[in-house]
């Protein structure tokens, strides 16, 4: 699950995914241009069994990335 706070925008960009990358889509990918700056990425990852967390939620500290 990752959370990106875009100053400015009043929702976060929220990404579920079970995959080790995502794709940025057109819309996020025009959001993070426009914030004219590193942006912060919330990771939270947990272990799950038939839809039930079983280890975890695990969040580490944010990490920062910045869209040219």
């Amino acid at each position: 699950y990752l959370e990106i706070p875009v100053p400015g925008e009043r929702c976060n960009v929220l990404v579920l995914t079970t995959d080790t990358f995502w794709d940025i889509d057109d819309e996020s990918l025009a959001l993070f241009q426009g914030a004219g700056g590193p942006l912060d990425v919330f990771i939270t990852a947990a272990y799950l069994t038939e839809n039930r967390v079983t280890e975890g939620p695990y969040r580490p500290a944010p990490t920062s990335f910045t869209v040219p």
